[in-house]
């Protein structure tokens, strides 16, 4: 009877060991489970999402650690690489998701910095998205790497204000962002990648030296869902370029149409040293940039194939040198 009894007693001890688990982490699994299902979905489910740990904070929040994002492998490419989330935190207020008028704020830790997100309800049914970016390091974004197909590194700092209409399209705004010791290469680009014209020059992957870029600056107000740029500008390094004109945002941001007229000039130095210069040597519209002027051009169209209209090239710039970028020191 008693080994009965002590059966039965250590049968429920482990029933009640179990439930107490199960009720313990079940939640936090499902969580964990739910923000993965919604992130692919959000990233057009084109990447596995997996999530280290997710749990509950405070009434109306939630915190994700170590999320990792990879890339589906392309038919016959390599494996992309990973990226990792380290900390995300979301919060709401709960009056805000009692009115159906939900104010957020989400802080993420990723590539080394840091990004807050602040959704906020305005008349009607508006809304207004401001975000802050606190030094991104451009080498730990490494979904951008099989997109690039090169090593580059930069950080990027800056604001953003958006503000959407009651049918839920981009209306006004702001735009301040900075990308600082910018650098692209050094690397090899495939024949197929190459302009046109420089294709039959070449039958392999051209080398190509780092080009560094110093500091890119964008800014300007938007209006109507277009933004109009005050600042434009590239320099500091091998490349100088001034832009303005405008972009028309459109809901799927690839399809944004550009309006800007740009003025080019590249380094001579850097044309000379880099095994790349025979090849834009044999593109007029490149040789002109680096003629000992700037060349000015069109970008227009969509953002992801937009069309370039060369212009001529200008007068060399007082002080600028040859290009009008900034002159590097010889390897």
């Amino acid at each position: 009877m008693s080994r009965m009894l002590r059966t039965a007693g250590y049968s429920g001890l482990f029933v009640l060991v179990l439930v107490i688990g199960i009720r313990i982490t079940f939640p936090k699994r499902i969580l964990a489970y739910a923000a993965e299902a919604q992130l692919e979905r959000a990233l057009g489910f084109k990447n596995n999402v997996t999530v280290g740990s997710a749990g509950l904070r405070g009434i109306a929040g939630v915190r994700l650690r170590d999320v990792t994002i990879q890339p589906h492998a392309r038919p016959g490419g390599s494996r992309p690489l990973p990226m990792t989330i380290e900390d995300t935190r979301a919060s709401a207020g709960l009056l805000s998701l009692i009115r159906r008028r939900p104010r957020v704020k989400l802080d993420t830790h990723v590539a080394g910095g840091r990004i807050v997100a602040r959704l906020r309800p305005e008349k009607g049914d508006a809304r207004s998205i401001d975000v802050e970016i606190h030094d991104i390091d451009l080498r730990q974004v490494t979904l951008l790497a099989g997109r690039l197909g090169m090593p580059y590194r930069g950080t990027v700092r800056g604001t953003i204000n958006l503000g959407f209409n009651d049918e839920g399209a981009l209306s006004t705004g702001n735009l301040d962002m900075n990308l600082l010791n910018a650098a692209f290469g050094p690397g090899e680009i495939p024949n197929s990648r190459l302009p046109a014209a420089a294709q039959r020059f070449y039958t392999g992957n051209v080398p190509f030296d780092e080009l560094n870029l110093g500091q890119l600056h964008i800014r300007g107000p938007i209006e109507g869902g277009i933004l109009t740029t005050d600042t434009l500008r590239v320099g500091g390094g091998d490349v100088q370029i001034d832009g303005s004109g405008s972009i028309a945002f459109r809901p799927r941001i690839t399809e944004s149409q550009l309006s800007l007229t740009m003025s080019l000039g590249i380094n001579p130095e850097w044309i000379a040293e880099s095994e790349i210069g025979g090849m834009i040597g044999q593109v007029p519209e490149l040789r002109l940039a680096t003629a000992g002027g700037h060349l000015t051009f069109s970008l227009t169209g969509p953002l992801n194939r937009p069309q370039f209209r060369p212009g001529s090239a200008n007068a060399v710039r007082p002080g600028r040198g040859r290009s009008g970028a900034a002159r590097r020191p010889r390897r």
